[in-house]
């Protein structure tokens, strides 16, 4: 940063803060409106124009981003772990397999992640609360020695649930997680353009997208194809817990087009709400990440149920 082209305060300890950043802590303070005004009250149009002041602001410093665009340099396919629903500091939780995904994407050359929410358990009251084998500030340390084994392998974070109850608290995991790991912090349902050489893939991805059906646990994300946004080739969401994977082959005016539909699983494989609720237990094949292999130079795309299974549509197809 250039401190003597940008204004602001410097302090004696020799810190700085910008214009900007001085504005932003003082966003809501009504002496700003009450100084414009001369201290007399504000007319509709002023705080017409004071409400936009703070929504712009606002956006410029919180916003988050609904359209993002990603790009990687390879001549071999890329394995993308949809990694999503850790839970981390809960009781019921399969923390071996996490280990071994974790390692595995940070490990692998060609093994990136999509983090996508629900990272930690982040109950805040009880008796939810009281099933957690980890405290709040446990379970972000947790998440961070996460990262910290992920660093540049992170796409993209999704926000989820659990990481935002804790904003009760003070704080979440998603705090200037943007640029200590620079990747993207979305919500909601998200549109993304990963390039890969003379491919282009678009997928669409949410913590949850809307619908829910008991006949199939793809079903929000074929809801999202079909009345959301249109003509992605992947249509990813977390949130469930009921890991499922298929492709099919839609038409459109211009071409026959293949769409893979994804709802990743997770690590936390019961607790006390699922009991209650009637729930089975999450067996091993249904915990964990999918794993998609996306291949560069001809639009390829599958998904596996374990990291050994992409490693092998992998090592087939290396050049």
């Amino acid at each position: 940063m250039n401190v003597e082209q940008e204004q602001g305060l410097i302090y004696p300890d020799g810190s700085f803060k910008s214009d900007k950043q001085l504005k932003y802590e003082n966003l809501e303070d009504p002496v700003l409106i009450r100084h414009k005004t001369e201290g007399k009250p504000p007319t509709f149009t002023e705080w017409t124009e004071e409400f936009a002041r703070r929504r712009d602001l606002r956006e410029e410093f919180e916003g988050l981003p609904d359209e993002i665009s990603l790009e990687i340099e390879t001549k071999d396919p890329i394995i993308i772990a949809c990694l999503g629903d850790l839970h981390s500091g809960g009781k019921e939780l399969d923390y071996e397999l996490l280990q071994h995904d974790v390692e595995f994407i940070a490990s692998h050359p060609n093994a990136y992640a999509i983090l996508g929410g629900d990272l930690i358990d982040g109950f805040f009251f009880n008796p939810a609360q009281d099933q957690q084998i980890a405290s709040w500030n446990e379970q972000r340390m947790f998440v961070r020695s996460i990262l910290e084994e992920l660093r540049g392998k992170i796409l993209f974070f999704v926000e989820g649930d659990h990481d935002m109850w804790a904003g009760k608290m003070g704080g979440t995991i998603y705090d200037q997680i943007r640029e200590e790991f620079n990747a993207e912090v979305v919500r909601g349902s998200t549109r993304v353009g990963l390039h890969l050489p003379d491919v282009d893939y678009k997928m669409v991805v949410a913590h949850q997208l809307p619908g829910h059906s008991m006949y199939n646990d793809n079903h929000p994300e074929m809801r999202e194809a079909n009345f959301g946004t249109q003509g992605a080739d992947i249509y990813l969401g977390f949130h469930t817990h009921r890991k499922s994977f298929h492709k099919q082959m839609v038409d459109t005016f211009e071409e026959c087009k293949e769409q893979l539909f994804v709802s990743s699983g997770p690590y936390k494989y019961s607790d006390d709400y699922a009991k209650k609720k009637g729930f089975s237990l999450q067996r091993k094949a249904r915990r964990g990440a999918v794993f998609m292999v996306m291949h560069p130079f001809k639009k390829r795309l599958d998904a596996y149920n374990t990291a050994e299974d992409a490693a092998t549509e992998f090592v087939r197809n290396i050049k």
